[in-house]
């Protein structure tokens, strides 16, 4: 496999260039360079299988896509979520995002905050059953770049509802999943921060 550098949040866009420019195959490649070379495979979860892409939409047609900058007030309401790839229809699947930056990329101490958790018996995840409620990306002032991480996990059918965890910060996502019998199946992110640096 490829091994690309560690990338600055400004440097994004020129990586995202330099990948568009090769032929990586299956889009589904670019992608998880884009997710390796973010940290977010490997600060966030071990590594990811993945088998389908989330498009997160925030309103005023605002996208998740790949490491793209948005705005704290661009994220202050919940996104809407579509899956693709049509995965299997007997499951369950769970959504989690997840500030592994918090308060700040350089000293992680609350992080993995958890912003949103929310698990649904369709694909399409419509009306899904809330187990924490959706709570913007508030990353403070003078942090810097934060990644907010959306993951899609997989979990069969018949199987209990994972539960919700009791606090918000120092979440560790891949720990929970394990312990829930997930399986991460897609994942998407975004950089935001603070207006004030």
């Amino acid at each position: 496999p490829r091994v690309l550098p560690i990338v600055a949040p400004a440097d994004a866009a020129d990586l995202i260039t330099a990948l568009e420019k090769e032929d990586l195959g299956d889009p589904r490649d670019r992608e998880l360079s884009l997710l390796r070379s973010s940290g977010v495979i490997g600060d966030v979860v071990p590594d990811l299988d993945k088998e389908t892409f989330i498009k997160i939409s925030y309103p005023r047609n605002v996208e998740v896509e790949f490491g793209n900058t948005l705005t704290l007030d661009e994220t202050k309401q919940r996104p809407s979520i579509i899956i693709g790839d049509m995965p299997r229809p007997d499951a369950r699947y769970i959504l989690a995002m997840v500030d592994p930056d918090a308060p700040s990329r350089q000293a992680p101490t609350e992080g993995q905050f958890l912003h949103w958790l929310v698990a649904s018996d369709s694909i399409e995840l419509k009306d899904p059953t809330t187990l924490v409620p959706y709570f913007g990306p508030g990353a403070p002032p003078k942090t810097g770049m934060h990644r907010y991480c959306f993951l899609l996990y997989r979990q069969e059918a018949s199987a209990k509802t994972p539960t919700a965890p009791l606090d918000r910060p120092r979440f560790k996502v891949a720990s929970w999943a394990d312990k829930n019998d997930l399986k991460l199946i897609g994942a998407n992110f975004f950089y935001a921060q603070n207006s004030v640096q």
